[in-house]
């Protein structure tokens, strides 16, 4: 592998965490799967870290910022995927963690109270507008503190096929073209998914997470759902110059 010591997956969950957790293990690199900075100050020989969890301010959980200056010969990977599509996926994910948590017996009130601190008592659409702009606020802090840090920064874009032989091969690591825990659009694998008391989502259900994608669009006027960094409403020229320059799978040298 190349000569970083640590590498640090940022980006969101529902952005192959678990295939990126899994090509690392594969690899024999010591991983941890769900992490926040603390993890990482208690695990000092775990090498890659991925998925922040249900948090929707990425800097709160794992002070990336903090991390960078801990460890100055990291890499930091943005892991991302279209913005529609880390909607649907991220709302059907949460459905299916609520749900499936409400069903089970075993399951006490305050852990329930915390499971569900993602939906809370927000209206769908409420929430979707919640997660769009945590995310652009996110990623725009992301995208400033790197700029002057590429060496050490990776925008990766798991919507694109070969994603895996993109990192694999900068990283000098065996590919082992993993596709693990995949959304459809429809969310019927999560709906489906084993040891789980739901058997399917209602149509009805789905209907009300799509229709609340495309409400949250139209009210904040996006138009370039398919983005995986920024939207061109939110992005001004500076900031895509900035994209530009990063090590990508989206702009590949």
């Amino acid at each position: 592998m190349k000569d970083f010591k640590k590498i640090f997956a940022i980006g969101y969950n529902k952005t192959a965490t678990t295939s990126l957790h899994v090509l690392f293990d594969k690899n024999n690199i010591k991983s941890i799967h769900n992490y926040s900075y603390e993890d990482v100050v208690i695990n000092p020989k775990v090498d890659f870290f991925s998925d922040i969890g249900d948090f929707i301010s990425i800097e709160k959980a794992v002070n990336y910022r903090q991390l960078y200056a801990d460890h100055i010969n990291a890499l930091f990977i943005l892991n991302t995927r279209s913005l529609n599509g880390w909607l649907k996926s991220k709302m059907v994910h949460n459905y299916w963690i609520k749900c499936r948590e409400m069903l089970n017996p075993s399951q006490s009130k305050k852990d329930l109270v915390d499971l569900q601190h993602t939906l809370k008592n927000i209206e769908p659409h409420e929430y979707v507008i919640k997660l769009i702009q945590y995310r652009i606020s996110e990623y725009k802090k992301i995208i400033q503190f790197f700029k002057n840090k590429k060496e050490n920064f990776m925008v990766l874009d798991v919507d694109i096929e070969d994603w895996q032989h993109y990192l694999t091969h900068y990283l000098e690591i065996k590919n082992f073209n993993l596709k693990l825990n995949v959304t459809s659009q429809s969310g019927n694998m999560y709906a489906n998914i084993k040891n789980t008391n739901i058997k399917h989502i209602p149509q009805k259900d789905l209907s009300t997470i799509n229709d609340s994608i495309s409400s949250a669009f139209k009210q904040l006027r996006i138009k370039d759902t398919t983005n995986s960094i920024l939207p061109k409403e939110f992005c001004n020229d500076s900031e895509a110059e900035i994209i530009r320059s990063f090590l990508s799978n989206i702009y590949p040298s």
